[in-house]
């Protein structure tokens, strides 16, 4: 699925994509420790949580007013 991503260029060019498949499937499997059903959160909200994570990251960029990731 990743590979088909990044060939259609949905996917930055130069991603280690094993890494990022363990990455996401290690952030998906440990919800299991610590999902609580009749917790606050429902299913849906963490893994749109985690999809969004994904495909937007966390931090902010140059253009939202942030730091330049590939700035020394």
């Amino acid at each position: 699925l990743l590979a088909s991503f990044a060939e259609a260029g949905a996917i930055r060019a130069g991603l280690d994509l094993g890494l990022q498949r363990i990455l996401l499937l290690g952030a998906a499997n440990s919800t299991l420790d610590w999902f609580d059903p009749s917790g606050r959160r429902s299913i849906e909200e963490v893994a749109t949580a985690l999809a969004e994570q994904f495909w937007l990251g966390v931090g902010v960029g140059p253009d939202d007013g942030g730091p330049d990731p590939h700035s020394p």
